[in-house]
């Protein structure tokens, strides 16, 4: 059996995201007990007489696409596989798995318990809406940021469905909760957005399309569809306190027409228009 999710948004963050994922297991029918390295599981006795408590060991190993949960005792075992596959244009997680010996049943369960969890990270991740005046105009850049603020974060992505709500997903999902000024660019030079986040809500929002210039929720219902394929991402902490993130591009070669970017910080040629 296998769940499939997609996310707009790169590994890195999704993983970042997703956290300590042994925790995913709680709350499954017929775990009963989660460790460091262990886990208590409950399967039905032959002719339904009770239980049986089994305890597996429990082991996570992590590649560049694929986190894999391994828990095992002798003919008894339980592997999770969460593929994490950047597609260019978002994310795919895939859960799948599969078992052997008494708690092989409890396989299905546990990917669908997994996958809930995952939805629910996600949707906690994304952002609500309280906009204010005076961050309407932090946005728009017509008060200068506060002395403390630090560039934190800097990439491009290709937008799937809504840049706007991306671009915070990714902020929020790489940097984690702090106040931000984000700020989004295509290479053209013809897209320009900018919204403030405080914790988990956006407060400001600021947009320039073309000849159309809007504040608030305006601006994210005009900005989320971005008219270039990859835009620019910049983030500054309003706090000065967050690690950072910079994966400025640099060009290395182009005519008037094309560029090619190199972004060294995530090793992969980034196209520009």
């Amino acid at each position: 059996m296998s769940e499939r999710l997609i996310v707009p948004l790169d590994p890195e963050s999704v993983k970042k995201l997703l956290g300590n994922v042994t925790a995913m297991l709680k709350g499954a029918p017929g775990v009963e007990e989660i460790g460091d390295d262990y886990v208590v599981v409950a399967v039905p006795r032959l002719l339904g007489l009770g239980h049986r408590r089994i305890k597996l060991s429990l082991n996570v190993y992590e590649t560049e696409e694929v986190i894999l949960l391994v828990m095992r005792s002798g003919v008894d075992s339980i592997v999770v596989a969460i593929n994490i596959i950047d597609t260019g244009e978002g994310t795919h997680i895939v859960v799948g798995g599969g078992g052997s010996g008494r708690v092989a049943r409890l396989v299905n369960p546990i990917i669908n318990t997994i996958m809930k969890s995952i939805n629910e990270r996600i949707e906690s991740a994304k952002p609500m809406v309280k906009i204010t005046e005076e961050d309407n105009k932090l946005a728009a850049l017509e008060q200068p940021l506060p002395p403390r603020a630090t560039l934190v974060y800097y990439d491009s992505f290709i937008p799937v469905r809504d840049v706007m709500l991306e671009a915070a997903l990714r902020v929020v999902a790489l940097l984690g909760i702090d106040d931000y000024l984000v700020e989004l660019q295509d290479y053209r030079g013809t897209y320009l957005a900018r919204m403030v986040l405080r914790g988990n809500t956006v407060t400001g929002a600021y947009v320039k399309r073309g000849s159309q210039e809007a504040r608030g929720e305006q601006a994210l219902s005009i900005g989320k569809h971005p008219p270039g394929h990859r835009v620019g991402i910049r983030a500054w902490s309003l706090t000065g306190s967050t690690e950072a993130f910079l994966y400025e591009p640099e060009r290395i070669a182009g005519d008037e027409k094309h560029a090619i970017y190199w972004m060294g910080g995530l090793a992969r040629l980034d196209y520009g228009g």
